[in-house]
This record gives C-alpha cells, structure tokens and sequence, in this order.
C-alpha cells in the first residue's frame, strides 16, 4: 500500500524546525504567502521555544519551495504573531540573462512589480528566486560552517554593460 505523506499547510508566523544533518538544527519563520526568513542560530538538540529562536537574527530571506515543508527534515514547530520588522516588504532583483538589465522586485498584494535598478542598488538583495529545500540546508549548514555557499555565489548580480 502507497504511504500518502500528510500535507503541511503553512501560514503567516508559523516557525520551521529544519534537521540538517550531523546532529544539528536551523531555524526558519514563514514570513507570508511567499517568503521565508531563516535565522542565525544552530542547535545541537531540537529547539522548540520559539520566543527563543525568534530572538535571534534573521540571515536571510528567500522564497522556498511548497515541497519544503513537506519534507521528513523540516516541521513546523510553533507559530507567532509576525513584529513589525518581519512584515516588511521583502525587496529582490532580477537580472536579464541577455542585456544584463537589472530591476528590483517586490510584491504587492498578488502583483509583482519590477523597477529599473543599477547593479549598486541591487549589490546586497537577493535574487528573486525559488530556492529548493535541499539548497537552503546547504546555504545554513554552510553558514554555519563559515564557507561561502555556491549557490549564493552563482545566483549574485552580474554588474550590467552599458
């Protein structure tokens, strides 16, 4: 008989345990319908006091995909009402694989708006991409681990030619 695997519905404010191997564990928030935040804190052993692991820091923001949160290594292990701070608007780029134009990107309801931007504005904003669970482990382990991610590397802006 096929194992069905439950759907995991996340929601605003809902706070992600995620097993990264080796005895560790990174932490996450679902910052809305189309972003999650991930914070600068590692533990040893599950941690489930989320007043404590939304104390610390977040690292980054980035869009995740749907499947993540119905892998066996991450679990939604509590949910809070989002501060101020998190509820503001997240801001990426996006860069033209041909002419290297750049823009920032946000969304505003359910439309995304594009801008016009210069590689300076965007030097420090994420790309406006759907990460995969697996890249985002990577990305905190490394973290972690203080090595650059490859991932990171690669999805930086290149600066455009005028």
């Amino acid at each position: 008989m096929e194992q069905r695997t439950k759907r995991k519905r996340t929601k605003e404010g809902d706070v992600i345990a995620i097993n990264l191997g080796n005895l560790s564990y990174g932490y996450g928030i679902v910052l809305n319908s189309s972003s999650t935040g991930f914070y600068n804190l590692q533990t040893k052993n599950l941690e489930l006091n989320v007043n404590f692991i939304t104390s610390h820091s977040i690292l980054f923001k980035v869009p995740v995909m749907n499947s993540a949160f119905k892998s066996e290594k991450w679990h939604i292990i509590g949910n809070i009402e989002l501060n101020d701070d998190l509820k503001q608007r997240v801001y990426f780029f996006t860069q033209d694989m041909f002419d290297h134009s750049i823009s920032i990107y946000y969304e505003d309801g359910t439309e995304g708006i594009d801008i016009p931007a210069t590689y300076e504005e965007v030097k420090d904003l994420e790309r406006a991409a759907v990460w995969d669970p697996e890249h985002v482990e990577d990305r905190l382990r490394d973290h972690f681990s203080g090595v650059p991610n490859e991932w990171v590397k690669q999805l930086r802006p290149k600066p455009s030619v005028s």
